[in-house]
């Protein structure tokens, strides 16, 4: 057998050493192996390495299709979100993320509950103003 050099080689063997040592290197290998593992894992892990990440629409949250900011036709809910809107009130007083939760990303429980103290007046087709409560919205003046 041949003896050791005293100085490491400039490149990596090509090729694996015969008569390989006991010990493995400090240091990975540059290239992947060609063949598998002989033992590969059994059973797969018990937890995944990353947890899954629950999006709005993944928990059933849907936007409006008939939305419109603004009631602009142009922008929808994703436009909305797109734009950064989902926070700011249109002019007939709708804010987009709750129209547009799953666009906006706003999917908490609570975002419809009815607050007793809220009212939203629109002027319906006889001309007339009305006030409406959370109960009452949508309907055929007020769309959410």
């Amino acid at each position: 057998t041949l003896s050791p050099s005293d100085f490491p080689s400039s490149s990596p063997s090509l090729f694996p050493s015969i008569d390989p040592i006991e010990s493995p290197s400090s240091k990975p290998s540059v290239y992947p192996s060609k063949s598998p593992t002989l033992f590969p894992t059994l059973l797969p892990s018990e937890y995944p390495s990353v947890p899954p990440t629950a999006t709005c629409a993944s928990l059933g949250y849907t936007n409006d299709p008939v939305f419109r900011y603004n009631k602009i036709n142009a922008i929808d809910c994703e436009i909305v979100a797109d734009l950064a809107l989902c926070d700011k009130w249109d002019k007939y007083g709708r804010l987009p993320k709750v129209s547009c939760p799953s666009s906006c990303n706003y999917c908490h429980p609570e975002r419809c509950k009815n607050e007793i103290n809220f009212a939203f007046s629109a002027i319906n087709k006889f001309g007339k103003v009305q006030k409406y409560d959370c109960n009452e919205i949508p309907n055929g003046y007020i769309s959410c």
